[in-house]
């Protein structure tokens, strides 16, 4: 039996499905350069770590970075919530949804919040930087939690 077909809109479906709607159309790896930015102004920093990689399967981007800051723009440029900029893909324009992935940090203030969450909103290219509180809403990291030095890994998938 048919276990592969390479369809004419060059699409690869398995199994005999031959709906375009069920085909692996898109397949692609890749690099972005995360920047640490907040979301009234964004500042200007260094990095000793900024890298950050992709990998593309159908309609899902899977993300994961390291950063590690040097300097931290102290000249007051930095303000708002915590946001890291540069993903490599728009995530899909979905009302009411979210995408979540993890985060570790070195050194950013905690504050009250745990278990710290990296999050796409729908149609952007920016991590959110936020924390679970204990019997209360989230809590957001902002730009008086992080510090020269300060690192991140995260990882996280979200559609386009």
């Amino acid at each position: 039996s048919e276990r592969m077909r390479i369809l004419p809109s060059g699409g690869i479906t398995f199994n005999g499905d031959t709906a375009d709607a069920n085909a692996l159309d898109d397949y692609e790896e890749g690099t972005f350069t995360p920047t640490l930015g907040a979301h009234s102004s964004d500042g200007t920093h260094s990095y000793t770590t900024q890298v950050g990689n992709y990998t593309k399967v159908g309609n899902v981007v899977h993300i994961w970075m390291k950063m590690i800051i040097n300097t931290l723009n102290t000249s007051g440029t930095i303000s708002g919530n915590l946001e890291i900029s540069g993903l490599p893909y728009t995530s899909a324009n979905t009302t009411g949804q979210v995408y979540m992935g993890t985060f570790l940090s070195v050194g950013l203030d905690m504050d009250s919040g745990t278990g710290p969450v990296a999050h796409v909103s729908p149609n952007a290219t920016k991590i959110s930087l936020i924390a679970a509180v204990d019997d209360a809403s989230y809590d957001t990291f902002t730009s008086a939690d992080v510090a020269s030095g300060d690192g991140f890994w995260i990882q996280v998938s979200y559609p386009v």
